[in-house]
């Protein structure tokens, strides 16, 4: 709900007001949409019809049907893919049952394995990701500022200390930086052994 407030008086009241705010990341349509449908006057607020026909709802609509559905997305009626190579990877580092392990990714079955396999590949993908993001521009064989200081904020580490504060605050630097590291290394240690 875009209406927040701890007492529920309060709450009734900003609804019945329209009083929220949208998050800056919207785009203008969708901003335009939702105010729309959160319009206090029931004689101009937006019914189904004209949230169908809005410009946003309709380029929406377009993007979903242009896109190729994914194999898998029913199941009971398609298998659902999976990789062979992370799957003898379960099998060997969890002692999953093969054939049972099969048997619950194609069926997508809502247990251990699936959680497991599914969470484990998403962590990967999510890895490969980060590493074509944040590698080192080709041809130049080396890194932008930019993508140090991303990189750095994505170890949870900086372990450079303002040089313009004085020795206490260095200090209180430091030991935030040897913090953070520490809990960088303690969470790569945990993702290793997920590995």
């Amino acid at each position: 709900m875009p209406f927040e407030d701890p007492k529920t008086s309060n709450l009734y009241k900003k609804i019945m007001s329209a009083n929220y705010q949208m998050p800056k990341f919207l785009s203008q349509q969708c901003k335009d949409l939702v105010s729309k449908i959160l319009n206090t006057d029931p004689e101009t607020r937006y019914r189904i019809g004209d949230i169908r026909s809005h410009p946003f709802m309709r380029d929406a609509v377009k993007e979903f049907n242009s896109r190729t559905r994914e194999p898998g997305l029913f199941p009971g009626l398609q298998k659902m893919p999976f990789s062979k190579d992370l799957l003898g990877k379960l099998i060997e580092d969890y002692s999953f049952e093969e054939d049972y392990s099969i048997r619950c990714l194609e069926a997508n079955r809502h247990n251990h394995i699936t959680a497991t396999y599914h969470l484990i590949n998403k962590k990967n993908t999510r890895n490969q990701y980060m590493r074509e993001t944040f590698s080192t521009h080709k041809g130049s064989g080396s890194t932008t500022a930019d993508d140090k200081s991303k990189r750095a904020r994505l170890d949870g580490a900086t372990n450079a200390a303002p040089t313009t504060a004085g020795a206490g605050t260095n200090r209180r630097n430091q030991d935030k930086a040897n913090t953070i590291t520490a809990e960088s290394t303690t969470r790569g240690k945990a993702i290793d052994e997920l590995n």
